[in-house]
């Protein structure tokens, strides 16, 4: 009668010590040599079959390269036990995934009986030792360059205060309790007691501050300025100081900005805002957009970077447009680029809050996230600049 053996073996090497549990089954733990320790894992299945099928993936110890840049192999040996002329092998090589971690496995089916032996040994290693773990340490990338393409103005009057505990035992300062910000459940200002004193006439702040030791400036990045046009209130980009800024990254926005867009409120929403906040609420007055941040928060709100990276913005990128719901594309990128002439010559300009949608004019991009750019809005003989698919920009 043919007998057959069907084994997978499974081990993953760790970073940290492995201690040995009971899992219901037999456990104990191994050590393979005297100078080296793995963490090993394995399960052992006993059935009756036809076959025995062994399969072996290298690990990382057993490669000359690391295993984050050397494709694995695995091997896969059959094996057809018979009582009349022994055992017949068959190997075949495949490749593998690139896998961090080693790992093998023995598996048995199509038994009445299984038997299953883990056993792990506890093993130590430092981060240095384990080549996927040797890498550059991640650093601060321009907030200019990121891909962000989803960037669109947004509002939402659903701000809160609550009491926020930080870890600040670093900077033997302990765990003191401030009070903190959130719009739509996610932080906008961190700390608001943290801003006493430091909102000045630019009306420029940071809002998010250190959490290891509470200072202002301490961390860089997450400033934001605010600022009135007609009715509404923004809270943009410093692009002042962003344009003058020496080292790169000290002041861009926060990663909400980053991502969603410029935040506004109506001066109605914006009296109830300012509430939470007691420095922002000394302002006797909001500074007025300039000319300037009026024309770079255009640009840099636009999806998929359609004029670039700010300060650097460029020509609008005509080789992204698919489509467009009127004209032909370069007819409508004419017209785009005229009005934003009329802008930098303008001696007036303002927002208007859209009236009929029907009358506004989509670019359609070539983008996996962001199809739909509103650009313009059609007026009785004109057409004028569209801000974050919610205002037009009239100029005079």
């Amino acid at each position: 009668m043919n007998k057959s053996l069907a084994i997978n073996m499974t081990g993953k090497l760790r970073k940290s010590s492995l201690n040995s549990q009971p899992t219901g089954v037999s456990t104990f733990a191994s050590r393979t040599r005297p100078s080296t320790d793995q963490s090993l894992q394995k399960s052992f299945h006993l059935s009756h079959a036809d076959k025995i099928e062994l399969k072996k993936i290298s690990s990382p110890s057993e490669n000359k390269k690391y295993a984050t840049t050397q494709t694995n192999t695995t091997q896969t040996m059959t094996v057809k036990l018979k009582s009349d002329n022994g055992l017949q092998t068959r190997w075949t090589r495949t490749p593998a995934g690139n896998m961090r971690l080693a790992s093998c496995g023995l598996k048995c089916l199509n038994s009445s009986a299984v038997f299953q032996i883990n056993f792990s040994a506890g093993l130590t290693v430092l981060c240095s030792e384990i080549p996927h773990e040797r890498q550059a340490q991640k650093r601060c990338a321009s907030p200019y360059r990121q891909t962000l393409t989803k960037n669109k103005m947004w509002t939402s009057t659903n701000f809160t205060t609550y009491k926020k505990q930080f870890d600040f035992t670093s900077s033997e300062q302990g765990k003191p309790t401030f009070t903190a910000l959130k719009i739509d459940d996610k932080d906008f200002i961190n700390m608001v007691e943290g801003l006493e004193g430091e909102i000045h006439n630019n009306q420029i702040f940071q809002t998010i501050l250190c959490d290891h030791c509470g200072c202002y400036q301490c961390a860089s990045g997450n400033w934001v300025a605010i600022r009135q046009l007609n009715d509404l209130i923004f809270f943009i980009p410093a692009f002042d100081d962003l344009n003058t800024e020496i080292d790169e990254g000290i002041y861009h926005p926060p990663f909400v900005l980053r991502q969603k867009g410029a935040y506004w409120l109506t001066v109605n929403d914006f009296v109830n805002f300012k509430k939470l906040v007691p420095e922002i609420d000394k302002l006797q007055s909001i500074k007025i957009m300039t000319k300037f941040e009026l024309l770079s928060l255009y640009k840099w709100d636009t999806p998929h970077k359609m004029f670039g990276d700010f300060p650097n913005f460029k020509p609008l990128r005509r080789e992204h447009i698919l489509a467009v719901s009127q004209f032909e594309n370069d007819t409508l990128v004419d017209i785009i680029e005229t009005k934003i002439k009329e802008l930098e010559n303008a001696t007036e300009f303002g927002l208007e809050t859209i009236v009929y949608v029907d009358k506004v004019v989509s670019i359609y991009l070539d983008d996996h996230s962001t199809t739909e750019w509103k650009a313009l809005y059609k007026t009785e003989d004109d057409y004028e600049l569209l801000l974050g698919g919610e205002f037009r920009i009239t100029t005079k």
